[in-house]
């Protein structure tokens, strides 16, 4: 018949698996979905038993559900709303379905229509929005950060433990509210405005917000907020900071960044003061210290007087030299130290250097040599001649008559400009190498000791040079002499002295 034919097309194309049995439980319709479902074709199927279809451990309860189903009146049954239905395909695996029984005639045989679909697909995105969240719920109670869900009047639907906590609260106390009760009642007006004008650019940010606890109690915040969709629906998702620590530690580091500069400014005006209170008394010591060793006067009455007053002279060019030393590197440290530069031939600042320390390297009986060629630098001449002399001064402090001394230069690969000073001494052992450049740092040896010193030297050479952009490196090893080289960057170097290329000069 035609109209039995139409519902056999019908049938057919229905996605949903669709089967028929007659009262002995037989299947006697198959629909091409339930091919697709099941994994048997209609030729296979038909006529065998529906429970072929059910797992094995859920065959007795079926069969139970469909003789209940037989006995009773009900026209149809949606069987998934009681309980989980499980199907099993041709190859043994199990799925979750959805099935729906419905009396019915086929061929004008009564029947029992089971109208079937496959939920795996449906259960996995199911399960992945419940484990979604579960991890949205994660997050947002185990954020140490407060967190304020509002919707689009503004009413906080959803908080945090952190919030409450910022809060001084319960969460219940805080859903409800309207997001400007969050705030003093003063600044309500000012914060609705700023979230308006935020909101419609997508982005809230508030790095000067305060808030106001359930004890009354004011307390600055930094909120962060954004507008997202849940459903359709607008939220504006708020997360708040307490910043009274963060405000309180800037405070500090202020108040300790004046009592700093304080500091300085109170060194410096020291450092002007006593330069001028020591050296004076100390030129006038020296100088007439120094009329009495000559005997300007005539003989003294006792040989020793002259003696006596060349001790006092040189004791005070070396409280000098310290003084010196100490004021070069306070101004150096506090910055006051500016570089007056101009193109200098290293040449002829060694030799400068050499003779202001003639005396040194003829007591010292050591040989000294200098090999410059032509290299010229931009830089402070006086602040390189004081490098050289305190690397010198160290060189022959710690050098043993019948050593050698020398001074070269080399321009590196990387267009460095090195100036090497290297000796033949006593050397450093490598667990001191890395105090060297402490201030007041003269090694621990009694050799070093018996020679005396501040150790500022070597601190001095290191902060000239970084002020020059360059660096200090030192090689050394006890007994095996040291070498300690200066590295002036690229930029420094200057043109070859037109004055040919002079020979390595020994003293």
């Amino acid at each position: 018949m035609a109209w039995m034919e139409d519902m056999d097309e019908l049938l057919a194309f229905m996605p949903e698996a669709v089967i028929a049995v007659d009262p002995d439980h037989r299947i006697v319709y198959w629909n091409p979905g339930a091919e697709r479902v099941f994994g048997h074709s209609a030729s296979e199927i038909l006529g065998r038993q529906l429970e072929l279809l059910i797992p094995g451990f859920l065959r007795h309860r079926h069969r139970q559900h469909v003789a209940d189903f037989e006995s009773s009146n009900s026209r149809a049954r949606v069987m998934h709303e009681l309980r989980e239905v499980s199907g099993q395909r041709r190859d043994g695996s199990l799925f979750p379905a959805e099935v729906t029984i419905v009396r019915g005639r086929w061929r004008k045989t009564p029947v029992v229509f089971a109208i079937l679909r496959d939920v795996t697909e449906a259960k996995m995105r199911q399960a992945a929005v419940l484990a979604s969240e579960q991890k949205y719920r994660a997050i947002l109670q185990g954020s140490p950060e407060a967190i304020l869900i509002a919707d689009g009047a503004g009413r906080l639907t959803e908080v945090n433990a952190a919030a409450a906590r910022l809060f001084g609260c319960g969460v219940e106390d805080l859903v409800g509210l309207h997001q400007s009760e969050l705030h003093p009642e003063e600044h309500r007006d000012k914060f609705r405005q700023t979230f308006r004008e935020h909101i419609e650019i997508g982005r809230i940010l508030v790095p000067d917000g305060l808030i106001q606890r359930s004890n009354g109690e004011v307390v600055p915040v930094e909120i962060s907020a954004s507008p997202v969709f849940f459903n359709g629906e607008m939220r504006l998702v708020g997360f708040f900071r307490d910043m009274s620590e963060h405000l309180r530690h800037e405070a500090q580091l202020r108040d300790a960044l004046l009592r700093a500069n304080a500091a300085v400014e109170s060194k410096r005006m020291f450092l002007a003061n006593m330069s001028h209170e020591l050296r004076t008394p100390l030129n006038s010591v020296i100088g007439f210290s120094d009329l009495i060793a000559r005997e300007i006067h005539g003989p003294h009455a006792h040989a020793s007087y002259r003696e006596y007053g060349a001790i006092i002279r040189q004791s005070g060019e070396h409280l000098l030299s310290v003084v010196n030393d100490v004021l070069d590197l306070s101004r150096i440290e506090t910055g006051n130290y500016r570089l007056d530069e101009e193109m200098a031939v290293l040449a002829d600042v060694v030799e400068d250097v050499r003779r202001m320390l003639a005396n040194l390297i003829a007591d010292a009986r050591v040989t000294f040599e200098a090999d410059l060629d032509a290299h010229a630098i931009r830089a402070d001449r006086r602040a390189v001649k004081q490098m050289l002399v305190n690397l010198l001064s160290n060189a022959l402090k710690f050098t043993r008559p019948g050593g050698r001394i020398s001074v070269t230069a080399l321009a590196e690969p990387a267009g460095e400009l090195a100036i090497c000073v290297a000796d033949t001494g006593i050397g450093i052992p490598k667990q001191r190498l890395a105090s060297l450049f402490e201030p007041f740092f003269s090694g621990e040896d009694t050799f070093t000791k018996q020679k005396g010193g501040t150790g500022i030297g070597l601190a001095i050479t290191k902060r000239l040079i970084e002020l020059h952009g360059g660096r200090i490196e030192i090689e050394s090893a006890a007994n095996r002499g040291t070498t300690v080289r200066l590295f002036f960057p690229a930029f420094r170097r200057g043109p070859a002295s037109a004055t040919e290329d002079r020979p390595p000069i020994a003293y």
